[in-house]
């Protein structure tokens, strides 16, 4: 069957398109709207203004605590300390002798030996040897080898495990053989480290690409494992040089690899650094670090002005004198910034030169000695008593200063509801104990110092209480002395007080007046740390011709020439505790409490750490300075603003 074709008029066919294109509307469109590139946002920057300028970043050449708070930016970690108490960051847990981590293995050990003693010193094993023996971790069971006994000792091993997707900057992983290269190059005669830690190290190994181990000479017991992790460098950049050349090279000092939030891009010396996202941070899928860039901006030591002027984010320490703060302290309760501090760890304080090295042959008085006039504890006692200390600091700090009683800082627990002697500002006690002494008003001029009137006393009938107070050349420092003269003086103490430059002041003994033991009084400050230095004031640690002038182990630090049976009896316990941290934590105690019934030196104040942070960044209050602010700088968030 044929199909026919039907055809349509052509007419028809105009109308029936027509009415088609009006339909699908060619001839009247409907604007489909289409949506706007959206502006991309400019990057995020963190500025933070420092007072000094790294010379290196290489972590074995710091010269400074700002470059060491910079570094943890680039490489962070090892581990960090908080309120005391450590925490792993590049490694997945603490070791600890009780979750496995950490053991001994006994090995037998014979004369000539290296081993540990109690005290934590690396010696040769000879017979009169104090050592813990094999499962001895406390001064219960430490014995004194004969000699001829066979003996076994423990040696601690501990082992180390990094944290997952840990990786340099330039993309290779972060290896166990990177820690290996690293005490290698800090046990390195040319490396300009202590070498404490690498030669208490029987071995240092990685097992696997990402675990260490760890083993101790034998006798070695101590809890504080983490001074034997070596922060990992990157052997496959600087592998080819020597410990030497890498002090000089520009590859490990000026352009370093980590494995932190930021990498450094830029620095322009005498301005800035400028430094970039890590796009291998290892916290990076968890959207760390927030800012895109992080700037370091070089400004002037104590210019407020530069300081507050709103290019800074964060305002540094070291670029916050105290004497500047205290006068801007109006101008920085109006401004942009709120002012945050916290203690350091270096302590201000007065230095009594109870033994002149001058004693050290005889004591002979009526000669060159200088009488002893701060033997007796009652007279120094009665010093403490005659100073206003809080007066002086509320007048020279504005009252951002409190006063110290121990060179611990306040907040450290081993502080906690210990009763130590308090002697506040009470200038009549003062005067009665150096009356009971022998010191008396022999003129009743109170004009003219006091006389020494007992013929009991080490200080020969008729010395008159005239004495020099010795400080640097800073201007608040000399203030203080002033301050201090001043109120001995309303006591009967006649003090002048002579300013010094520093090279004079700390020249090595038995030229310079502090180490070689001749001096009256000393304002200075001293760094202590966080933790406890009880060997800093035994008598083994004061300077002197037999030790070439820098004590045992200590540099000299018993300047003042401090002798206490009891203060020695209890650090040699502390530093012999092994693991007994009870016992450790008693006899620290009791060295703190010596120091403040006997007072050798009088503690006046913390130095601060100052920090300006602006009223809309969100940091943690806690945040109190630059280490911390740079330890948790992979936090801050650019999105979040404060009122």
């Amino acid at each position: 069957m044929k199909i026919k074709r039907l055809r349509v008029p052509l007419s028809l066919a105009i109308i029936l398109l027509l009415s088609a294109c009006q339909n699908i509307g060619l001839f009247e469109p409907t604007a489909t709207p289409i949506p706007p590139t959206p502006t991309p946002l400019p990057p995020s920057e963190l500025t933070i203004c420092l007072g000094t300028e790294p010379e290196s970043l290489y972590p074995y050449a710091l010269s400074s605590e700002t470059a060491r708070d910079i570094v943890q930016v680039i490489y962070p970690g090892p581990f960090a300390q908080t309120d005391g108490s450590i925490s792993p960051v590049i490694i997945k847990s603490m070791p600890d002798y009780s979750n496995g981590g950490a053991s001994f293995t006994p090995v037998t050990v014979r004369e000539g030996d290296q081993v540990v003693n109690i005290y934590g010193e690396l010696i040769v094993l000879q017979s009169g040897a104090q050592v813990f023996p094999s499962g001895c971790t406390s001064p219960d069971c430490a014995i004194t080898w004969d000699g001829t006994t066979e003996i076994q000792m423990d040696q601690p091993v501990v082992n180390f495990t990094l944290v997952d997707k840990l990786t340099w900057s330039d993309g290779q992983a972060v290896t166990a053989a990177d820690s290996v290269y690293s005490f290698e190059l800090a046990a390195d005669e040319d490396t300009p480290v202590s070498k404490i830690y690498t030669n208490l190290t029987a071995s240092y190994t990685a097992t696997d690409d990402t675990t260490l181990q760890w083993i101790g000479k034998p006798g070695l017991v101590t809890t504080d494992l983490e001074n034997f992790f070596w922060l990992p460098l990157p052997q496959h950049l600087w592998g080819d040089l020597s410990a030497a050349e890498l002090l000089d090279s520009d590859l490990a000092s000026q352009s370093p690899l980590g494995w932190g939030p930021y990498q450094l891009d830029e620095w322009a010396a005498g301005d800035h650094m400028r430094l970039s996202k890590n796009p291998y941070y290892f916290r990076a899928a968890d959207g760390l670090p927030q800012y895109d860039y992080l700037n370091l901006k070089f400004i002037s030591s104590g210019d407020i002005g530069a300081a507050s002027d709103g290019t800074c984010d964060i305002v540094a320490s070291d670029a916050l004198a105290l004497d500047q703060v205290v006068s801007n302290a109006a101008n920085l309760a109006n401004s942009d910034y709120q002012l945050r501090q916290s203690n350091s760890d270096q302590i201000e304080f007065l230095a009594f030169g109870i033994t002149p090295a001058s004693y050290d042959d005889t004591y002979y008085p009526y000669g060159a000695d200088r009488p002893d006039i701060f033997g007796d504890v009652n007279t120094r006692k009665a010093m403490a008593f005659c100073i206003d200390r809080q007066g002086i600091l509320a007048e020279l700090t504005g009252g951002l200063v409190g006063v110290s009683d121990s060179y611990l800082s306040s907040d450290n627990s081993l502080l906690n509801g210990l009763a130590l002697s308090q002697y506040p500002y009470d200038p009549e006690q003062g005067k009665a104990l150096l009356q009971e002494v022998g010191w008396q008003d022999y003129d009743q001029n109170p004009a003219t110092p006091l006389t020494m009137i007992s013929t009991t006393t080490r200080v020969p009938y008729g010395t008159n209480f005239v004495i020099t107070l010795y400080t640097s050349q800073s201007p608040l420092r000399a203030a203080i002395a002033q301050k201090i003269a001043d109120d001995l003086m309303n006591c009967g103490i006649q003090v002048t007080v002579e300013q010094q430059a520093l090279a004079d002041l700390y020249k090595p003994g038995p030229d310079g007046l502090v180490f070689g033991r001749s001096f009256d009084l000393a304002l200075m400050s001293m760094s202590i740390g966080s933790q406890p230095d009880c060997e800093l004031f035994t008598t083994e640690e004061i300077p002197n011709a037999d030790n070439n002038w820098i004590g045992m182990n200590t540099g000299g630090s018993n300047f003042i020439g401090y002798t206490s049976t009891a203060y020695d009896t209890a650090c040699g316990a502390a530093r012999t505790a092994g693991l007994d941290q009870a016992a450790y934590t008693r006899e620290i105690q009791n060295t703190l409490l010596d120091l403040s019934s006997e007072l050798p030196f009088i503690p006046l104040f913390h130095h601060q750490n100052f920090l300006l942070v602006k009223n809309n960044l969100c940091a943690d209050e806690g945040l109190n300075s630059l280490e911390k602010i740079l330890s948790s700088i992979d936090t801050f968030s650019p999105n979040i603003i404060c009122n």
